[in-house]
């Protein structure tokens, strides 16, 4: 085969690009990105954005941020609506730079680590409103972020809550999320149950926060009955993916057993994690924890 991926590498791009798929979805990363490449630079729109996923998640090539947003810039550029999404919430995750202005900087960037900036929103609102127009539930939501999150002269609630709507009848897990928190904010309690649905459509996506929130509303019976030890294994499904406050609350549970049995050590540990991923509440409390156990 790999004789039959070298004589494909000379074919047309479209064929080229197919092969790559192919070996990308049989599981070959290594072999399907030098194919990828090839059809990427002829101008494949598909491949341009396949690479630049390769780069940002280190699929058959070094992880590079800074390479994967530059073949998404290439690929939102030439219409690719998943592009625009990806490179939108890139821009307002702070991960990633609008394009050197042409002041010579150009080959500095290519030696700049890959580190967080503080969020470009203009940049992300141009790419999330073309993505949300043409259908894209992802830049709908992302659109609605912005609007809901961004700069002050940038926010329109209202505006937000349509786009929240419109990517979540989608199935858009980030869509599903922002609906039920716009809805809560809204504080109408008639609205409770369907706040609560949106969360779990999100959480059973498996989006951190979503599962962290849905085990509040399940420890304190908003839309849904009261269970406590259900709360508790929500609390530990999203603090197991990495989230502080998950991790703050799961250590709080265990230290206090106020919901599923008590383990001081292990609720302990949990709060350590939630600190150093930078929860101040938890660095307090293991610090007041100390204190109170230190001899005088």
């Amino acid at each position: 085969m790999a004789i039959l991926d070298r004589l494909t590498a000379y074919g047309p791009p479209a064929l080229v690009l197919r092969r790559a798929i192919q070996l990308s979805d049989s599981g070959k990363p290594l072999e399907a990105f030098p194919l990828l490449a090839i059809a990427a630079r002829a101008g494949i729109v598909e491949a341009e954005y396949r690479v630049a996923r390769c780069y940002l998640e280190g699929l058959g090539v070094p992880p590079s941020r800074s390479e994967g947003a530059r073949w998404l810039r290439r690929a939102a550029d030439h219409g690719s609506p998943d592009a625009q999404s990806l490179l939108a919430a890139l821009y307002v995750a702070g991960l990633a730079a609008q394009e050197p202005d042409g002041n010579g900087l150009e080959s500095q960037s290519l030696f700049e680590r890959d580190s967080s900036r503080e969020p470009e929103f203009a940049a992300a609102f141009g790419l999330a409103k073309k993505a949300a127009e043409a259908g894209s539930a992802t830049g709908q939501a992302i659109l609605a972020y912005i609007l809901s999150r961004g700069p002050e002269a940038m926010r329109d609630l209202d505006a937000a809550h349509g786009w929240y709507e419109k990517s979540a009848a989608a199935g858009c897990p980030e869509g599903c999320l922002g609906l039920a928190l716009s809805l809560a904010r809204r504080g109408q309690p008639a609205q409770t149950a369907k706040v609560a649905a949106e969360v779990r459509r999100a959480a059973d996506a498996g989006l951190p926060t979503a599962i962290y929130l849905l085990g509040v509303l399940t420890e304190h019976g908003r839309g849904m009955p009261a269970d406590r030890p259900a709360a508790a294994r929500l609390y530990q499904l999203a603090a197991e993916k990495g989230l502080p406050s998950a991790q703050f609350r799961l250590g709080l549970a265990l230290i206090e057993g106020g919901l599923a049995g008590q383990d001081i050590a292990a609720g302990e540990a949990w709060m350590r994690r939630a600190a150093l991923a930078g929860n101040i509440e938890a660095a307090y409390r293991l610090g007041d924890r100390h204190v109170k156990r230190s001899p005088p």
